[in-house]
């Protein structure tokens, strides 16, 4: 009646008991099936497994009503449930110890191309923002793909700059596939569908708990070569990624902040401890050995712009400056120098912030 992908979506949502617990039930028993037809007696006898956690598994949910329910959510919510056993699901992300058994996904995940994590806080400031959004552009530029987990903040410059580098992106939810946290993205989720996919490990309708987004970080790291952390706070829940990062041995790169910075201290903290400091796309392409895209024109081409646009725009860099900090850079008055930037952003060269500050688009 069932398939063994059925099956395996019946326990991968057991999430009474933990992913080490399901792996051992679905390893023990050799099939996901197989735990489906095994009596109280015979899951008792599995190591790890006590009375309560074999309530949970054979008189709550082990019914056809449940496993109907179940793949009729998937159906709804536009998504498709893909295993270990799948030639789609990550390689990378097998190689983990506390690997899903299976993954709920919308889209089509990029599985040969190469992946970098970008992560960071929630309350990011425009510096850390548009750090975030200008590492990702011109990773995706030259082929990586970004994953995150679409939460304000880092992550959510993050997929939006691989978008706008015309690459594609992963997002990883904290929730069930369908739902949409936070819901102020789901202009952005459409589009990250459109240009990747969107995964969860999570039965549609689970909504985010503060177990299930620590947990989802270790996926987001297992997927990629790599983490890069930018702007993460002394007690981060980046910092939980850097950890499943190191423990799956992959690379980590910290973008320095200011020190006075509440926002950066994290990642000064783990520059500190001998993480890899990210000053630019290039450390991660270099790294990797990944050719950079070489735009064929340059930036900002001598005869296309007036000497006092260029004098402007070579103040201007990655992060935020208001117009009266670029005012005393340039020595220009304001009613100039505001005409100037107008123009640069027109052109598409430099970005506008709130609060009028300016960085290099």
């Amino acid at each position: 009646m069932y398939s063994e992908n059925n099956y395996i979506m019946w326990l991968n949502s057991l999430l009474q008991i933990n992913i080490k617990q399901r792996t051992k039930l679905y390893e023990h028993f050799g099939s996901a099936e197989a735990v489906w037809h095994a009596n109280s007696r015979e899951i008792c006898h599995v190591s790890g497994i006590d009375s309560k956690d074999m309530y949970n598994i054979v008189l709550k949910q082990k019914n056809n009503e449940y496993m109907d329910s179940l793949i009729s959510d998937a159906e709804k919510a536009r998504s498709r449930f893909i295993t270990r056993n799948d030639n789609e699901f990550p390689d990378l992300l097998k190689e983990i110890y506390d690997c899903p058994l299976g993954l709920y996904i919308i889209g089509q995940f990029p599985k040969e191309e190469p992946k970098i994590s970008i992560v960071g806080s929630r309350n990011c400031t425009e510096y850390g923002s548009s750090v975030a959004y200008n590492i990702s552009k011109e990773l995706a530029k030259s082929g990586v793909v970004v994953v995150s987990g679409m939460a304000e903040g880092i992550d959510s410059y993050a997929h939006k700059g691989a978008i706008d580098g015309g690459g594609k992106t992963v997002a990883v939810m904290g929730t069930g596939i369908d739902v949409c946290y936070p819901r102020s993205n789901r202009a952005l989720r459409e589009k990250i569908i459109q240009n990747g996919c969107i995964i969860s490990e999570y039965p549609p309708g689970t909504r985010g708990t503060a177990f299930t987004f620590p947990q989802r970080n270790r996926i987001i790291s297992g997927l990629s070569k790599g983490v890069a952390v930018v702007e993460a706070a002394k007690r981060s829940g980046s910092l939980i990624t850097v950890r499943h990062a190191i423990d799956q041995n992959r690379d980590v790169f910290v973008v320095p902040g200011n020190i006075t910075s509440y926002s950066s201290v994290g990642c000064n903290t783990l520059i500190k401890e001998g993480a890899e400091p990210l000053l630019s796309a290039d450390d991660i392409l270099e790294s990797y050995n990944i050719k950079k895209e070489v735009p064929k024109k340059a930036i900002i081409p001598d005869d296309s712009v007036t000497a006092d646009e260029k004098t402007v725009f070579e103040c201007i860099d990655l992060v935020p400056q208001s117009v009266e900090e670029l005012a005393a850079k340039t020595g220009f008055e304001t009613r100039t120098l505001q005409g100037i930037l107008l123009t640069l952003e027109l052109n598409g060269l430099i970005a506008k912030l709130s609060g009028q500050r300016y960085v290099r688009s």
